[in-house]
């Protein structure tokens, strides 16, 4: 199926209608760039009195699509049902008579328009898509009829991802529950410290250069534990030559703690599965090494996950400058927790097991939708759906 190709500009208007802060009413809706997801795919917002404006903002209303022009890589590109005031940072897109608001948003999400106006984009640290550069978007142009038959499969494909998203988030949730109701009861109770419980070891900070030989070896990176799952992929080559100790090497079971980060992530914590071949700890991730081996990692890393724990070691944490903390050895050792006894840790850590491996399970199911719909995306712009 041929199809027509247009400018973004001929069929949608980037509209610019600027507001000054005396002009926005008090209890008109803002949403700024940290309102979107990177995705689009949720928008929250706040009462301008709240937001305390300061400088011209853009007016838009639920006609519009939002396009986040700062960073076009995270597609901060959404569709509000209701009216307000945003951001300058993203431009409102109305749509014409000849396009679909649904249609068109899908488009502009897909990875490789994303990607085209990246490209685009001028700024080497804050790269930001002009609007004439975004009217310049190709898009292709069908009947408005198929526009709309293409929106309406691609929205209930999302609709089938939203809905696993959700499930993971319920599973989240249940964690939290689970250790709250634990935490409750332990009120008034015998406690103890980390370093009771637990030494605590970090690796070396090696990382092989873009001139130098790559080693067998690999270490992790930050980014491995903060999100609080364990990603295997997040790891730096080490050097060549560069054999790590036996007792720095990274194996699935293992307890990870960020020691250096900023002050939300720093004492984020994930359980090592799946973990590759010759991986090695840096210097800025503390592995748990147990006293007793009958400490059930489930259950600590459910326990230091909880926001009592999180609040305990950002204030243990010393600053480095900026946003930035460290939590050494000796204060993460001086943490307190409640004391617990081993079979309650076993149960405990055998209900978080389960909910674990069935998170595992729609992780899975989510990663294949997301396949499926990058697959739908793909087709459905080519005429081959």
């Amino acid at each position: 199926m041929t199809w027509s190709t247009v400018a973004l500009g001929e069929v949608a208007t980037v509209e610019r209608h600027g507001m000054q802060p005396a002009d926005i009413a008090r209890d008109a809706w803002y949403v700024g760039l940290e309102h979107i997801e990177p995705g689009g795919r949720k928008v929250t917002r706040q009462q301008a009195a709240e937001a305390e404006l300061k400088s011209a903002k853009f007016q838009f209303g639920p006609e519009h699509i939002l396009y986040g022009k700062l960073r076009p890589y995270l597609a901060k590109i959404a569709t509000p049902d209701f009216s307000g005031v945003c951001s300058t940072d993203i431009l409102p897109i109305r749509p014409g008579g000849l396009i679909d608001r649904r249609y068109l948003t899908h488009y502009l999400r897909q990875g490789e328009v994303v990607d085209l106006a990246n490209s685009r984009a001028t700024g080497a640290n804050l790269p930001r898509l002009s609007p004439a550069e975004l009217s310049r978007l190709p898009v292709p142009l069908p009947s408005l009829d198929e526009q709309r038959r293409i929106a309406a499969i691609l929205d209930q494909a999302d609709a089938i991802r939203a809905k696993r998203r959700q499930v993971l988030k319920g599973l989240d949730a249940l964690v939290v529950a689970q250790v709250n109701t634990l935490l409750d009861g332990a009120l008034g109770g015998p406690t103890t410290t980390l370093g009771e419980v637990a030494d605590m070891r970090a690796g070396r900070n090696l990382v092989a250069d873009d001139l130098e030989a790559e080693s067998e070896y690999r270490v992790l990176k930050i980014s491995s534990v903060t999100s609080g799952t364990f990603r295997p992929a997040e790891t730096k080559p080490l050097p060549w030559g560069y054999i790590p100790p036996r007792e720095h090497m990274v194996v699935d079971g293992d307890l990870l703690m960020s020691r250096a980060n900023t002050t939300e992530l720093v004492g984020a914590s994930a359980l090592a599965s799946s973990v590759g071949a010759n991986v090695a700890l840096p210097d800025k991730i503390w592995r748990f090494e147990w006293r007793d081996p009958r400490s059930d990692s489930h259950f600590y890393q459910a326990l230091l996950s909880a926001p009592i724990s999180r609040r305990q070691i950002s204030q243990a944490a010393s600053g480095t400058g900026g946003s930035m903390k460290n939590i050494s050895k000796e204060k993460l050792k001086g943490v307190r927790i409640p004391w617990v006894e081993f079979e309650t840790q076993k149960n405990f850590g055998d209900v978080v097991r389960s909910i674990r491996e069935r998170q595992h399970r729609v992780a899975a199911a989510l990663k294949q939708d997301d396949a499926l719909f990058s697959s739908l995306q793909f087709r459905a712009f080519k005429g081959e759906l």
